[in-house]
């Protein structure tokens, strides 16, 4: 209902006359209750609304953690337990995050079992796509990252301050494995730490002079480790 002129010059001649009547202080509290309330009120819409004109709660400018993928080492061999995320650009059904089996394959939607053990993920990446390319996908472009590494661990023995098992990250060197093992005990053969590693299945040993790389400062020489490696620090004998 409108209310003319009158009405309204009435109303606020009664809601002054209340106002004067009323003592002070009790004025001043009044006030102050009209302003808290007010306030409330406001942050409560606020807080509903999050700043929207019909209370509709906004989305989260937040977005969702993206999945984590590692790009491969220069010359990362794959593994068994390594997790790979392989996508096919253009071909999102075709996208795959395959854990590699002990058996050393990983399983792909179309061309099913893959050998990926042994193979860096650049070479893994040709295999994938040559694949594709038999009856599938003219021109396939494949990208493969790292999801997860799998436990690659080395063993240490010998003349070390702690010898045992260490676990590599993406490119440990040898010494920077014998620095993690407490370094050389003072009897140590510096000239002659022996490297066993497995390729192909068979045993391969090299020997590594540290003395030229700590005291000659040959870092090129430092041997960049893989997981399986034995490492043997004899004991120099005087």
């Amino acid at each position: 209902m409108l209310l003319n002129s009158h009405e309204v010059d009435y109303d606020r001649y009664v809601c002054t006359s209340i106002v004067k009547a009323l003592p002070f202080p009790l004025i001043i509290l009044l006030f102050a209750l009209s302003f808290v309330t007010r306030a409330a009120i406001g942050a409560d819409a606020q807080e509903v609304g999050v700043g929207t004109a019909n209370g509709t709660p906004r989305e989260s400018q937040w977005e969702p953690p993206s999945e984590t993928f590692f790009v491969p080492p220069e010359g990362y061999i794959i593994g068994a337990e390594d997790v790979l995320n392989i996508k096919v650009y253009g071909e999102p059904d075709l996208t795959t995050v395959a854990k590699v089996s002990t058996d050393g394959t990983i399983t792909m939607p179309l061309i099913g079992k893959v050998r990926a053990v042994g193979l860096t993920p650049h070479q893994l990446k040709k295999a994938i796509e040559e694949r594709l390319r038999e009856g599938y996908l003219t021109n396939p472009d494949v990208q493969i990252f790292l999801q997860q590494f799998r436990e690659r661990l080395v063993h240490v023995f010998g003349q070390v301050g702690t010898p045992g098992p260490f676990r590599l990250t993406h490119q440990d060197t040898l010494m920077e494995i014998i620095s993690r093992a407490g370094g050389f005990t003072p009897i140590a053969k510096r000239s002659k730490v022996k490297i066993i590693r497995k390729i192909n299945g068979r045993s391969t040993t090299m020997y590594v002079d540290t003395t030229r790389i700590t005291d000659k400062g040959r870092l090129e020489e430092d041997v960049l480790l893989q997981s399986g490696d034995v490492i043997i620090v004899p004991e120099r004998f005087f």
